[in-house]
C-alpha cells in the first residue's frame, strides 16, 4: 500500500519562534534553550501560534516563555520545515531578535546558553534550525 502525503502549497506556518542574538564584548551570540522533554538537546525558541495571534507576536511569547528574555523583532528571516515523529510537517516562522532584557526565570525551566554563530549552528539538533540559523544576515 501506497501512502502519499501531501500538503497545500500555500500551507501557512503553525508554530513561530526567534533567533535571538546579543552583542557582548564586541562579538555576537546567539540564544539556544534546551528542548522540553530532553535537556541534552538544544534548540531556538518556538512553539504553536494562538488562533488569537499573529506569527511575529507568537514567536515574542515563546521566546519569553522558552527563555524569559524580552526581546524586539529586527525582521523575519523565513519557514522552518520539519517532518515530525508523526510524519507530520511542521512549519515555523522564525524572526531575527534583537535581546533587550532579562524578565525573569524563564516559564518552562528550560536551561539557555549564548553561543556564538558557528557554535550555535553547530549545537542546534534539528537541521532545519540549523538551516534557519544560516540564512540569519547580520549586519
Amino acid at each position: 500500500m501506497l501512502l502519499k502525503f501531501s500538503r497545500p502549497k500555500d500551507a501557512k506556518p503553525t508554530h513561530a519562534g526567534g533567533i535571538v542574538f546579543r552583542e557582548k564584548n564586541g562579538i555576537k551570540e546567539f540564544l539556544l534553550v534546551s528542548a522540553k522533554h530532553f535537556s541534552f538537546i538544544w534548540v531556538l525558541p518556538k512553539g504553536h501560534i494562538k488562533r488569537s495571534e499573529t506569527e511575529a507576536e507568537a514567536a515574542i511569547r515563546e521566546v519569553k516563555e522558552e527563555s524569559g528574555m524580552k526581546v524586539s523583532i529586527v525582521s523575519k528571516v523565513g519557514n522552518a520545515e520539519r517532518l515530525r515523529w508523526n510524519f507530520k510537517k511542521q512549519i515555523a516562522a522564525f524572526y531575527l531578535m534583537k535581546f533587550k532584557a532579562i524578565y525573569s526565570q524563564n516559564e518552562e525551566n528550560r536551561k539557555i546558553r549564548w553561543l556564538p554563530p558557528e557554535d550555535a549552528i553547530r549545537k542546534l539538533f534539528y537541521s532545519d534550525q540549523k538551516k534557519i540559523m544560516r540564512q540569519v544576515k547580520l549586519f
